[in-house]
């Protein structure tokens, strides 16, 4: 993560520990044992404009580097190195919140970013941080919940789903439990 930290300071791009990574941070002082990947969350809007660059300069540090999504609706871009997998996702504001396709953060979080330590090295995260990591895992934030189901351990309000979204994870969860 510290050699992502510096090729977005090469690019002078901005970005946050957000979600699995930032628990990890703050609760666990490491990286969770139990997640598949570490996110990062930049700004749509400036980063869409980088892509190129991001991807390139990833590349030549020995990441492979694979664009999933490159609208501004939800942005995506997969880094692998070291058997790790680091997601960079985008969010673009719309009214109060800072949204990606399935999800939603209140904007002021990141307009009111600090720097925490970790690992070693400074990162920026949503501020308050406490209050950040309570709208995504909710009031019991502190406690570890092992699941894979993202309903399961997330917050409710953290859900930035549309109807045809909704119906289709009803689907999903429907045939799965009927083949299982």
């Amino acid at each position: 993560m510290q050699e992502i930290r510096d090729i977005f300071k090469d690019l002078k791009l901005t970005f946050y520990l957000v979600d699995g990574a930032l628990l990890g941070a703050v609760r666990e002082k490491n990286f969770l044992k139990w997640d598949w990947d570490v996110e990062l969350a930049v700004f749509s809007e400036i980063a869409i404009k980088e892509l190129d660059k991001i991807k390139a300069k990833s590349t030549d540090s020995g990441f492979e580097a694979k664009i999933i999504d490159s609208s501004i609706g939800n942005l995506k871009i997969n880094l692998h190195k070291y058997d790790t997998k680091y997601t960079i996702v985008g969010l673009y504001k719309k009214k109060e919140y800072r949204l990606r396709k399935s999800f939603k953060y209140p904007a002021k979080f990141f307009d009111n970013a600090t720097s925490i330590h970790f690992l070693g090295k400074n990162y920026l995260a949503p501020a308050p941080t406490d209050e950040f990591l309570s709208f995504i895992y909710g009031s019991d934030w502190m406690v570890p919940k092992m699941s894979l189901i993202k309903e399961e351990y997330l917050s409710k309000k953290i859900f930035n789903y549309t109807w045809g979204q909704i119906i289709k994870r009803f689907i999903k969860k429907y045939f799965f439990f009927i083949y299982k």
